[in-house]
């Protein structure tokens, strides 16, 4: 019995060390996401015309549109796999704040959100899909 415990012991210390080591590896030297030093590593340049990579798409952000790209591993400059950004309508209230803005989120779709586009076309094309709509 002695013996089985000190097995799960070692393991469990082996398991613990190894998840660490993969943490470092991974995250070692990345800067925290929503700071200047994250958008620089990405690309951002304040004041530019920005362009960043979404999956397949080239993004071009206008000057002046502060955005917040994500990563899950490795930062490449001009890439992510997210990018939050948001938009004001300064008409509705204060400047920049939570009641005139929408934040939104880009991220690329996952291949079986678009590999049967056909047959979803067909689905939302149907009577019965047509009806609903209409009802409303």
């Amino acid at each position: 019995m002695a013996k089985k415990l000190l097995y799960a012991f070692w393991f469990f210390v082996l398991l613990v060390v190894g998840l660490v080591l993969y943490w470092l590896l991974i995250f070692e030297g990345k800067p925290a996401t929503n700071t200047p030093e994250n958008r620089a590593a990405h690309g951002y340049v304040d004041g530019q015309v920005n362009e960043i990579r979404l999956g397949d798409a080239l993004l071009r952000f206008p000057a002046g549109v502060q955005f917040e790209p994500s990563t899950l591993h490795k930062i490449v400059k001009g890439r992510a796999d997210e990018i939050w950004f948001g938009v004001f309508y300064p008409d509705l209230g204060e400047n920049n704040s939570v009641h005139n803005g929408v934040q939104i989120m880009l991220k690329p779709a996952l291949p079986e959100w678009t590999e049967n586009l056909a047959e979803r076309e067909e689905r939302f094309s149907a009577e019965k899909w047509q009806k609903n709509c209409a009802a409303r």
